[in-house]
C-alpha cells in the first residue's frame, strides 16, 4: 500500500487495501468475541445477566 499511494493511479489500490484490511479486522473481531463468549462464560459481564 505504501508503494501504491505513490503511483499515479494508486488511489484505487490504496482504497481496496483499506477496505480489505477493515473487512479482515471485522471478521477477526467477530471471531474473538464469539470465542470469548463461548469459552469464558464466567466473565463479569456475563454473570450480571447482560448478554
Amino acid at each position: 500500500m505504501a508503494q501504491a499511494q505513490l503511483a499515479t493511479d494508486g488511489a484505487r489500490d490504496v482504497l481496496a487495501g483499506v477496505v480489505w484490511a477493515g473487512s479482515l479486522g471485522l471478521v477477526v473481531n467477530g471471531v474473538l468475541v464469539w470465542a470469548e463468549r463461548r469459552f469464558f462464560p464466567w466473565t463479569p459481564d456475563r454473570r450480571e445477566g447482560r448478554e
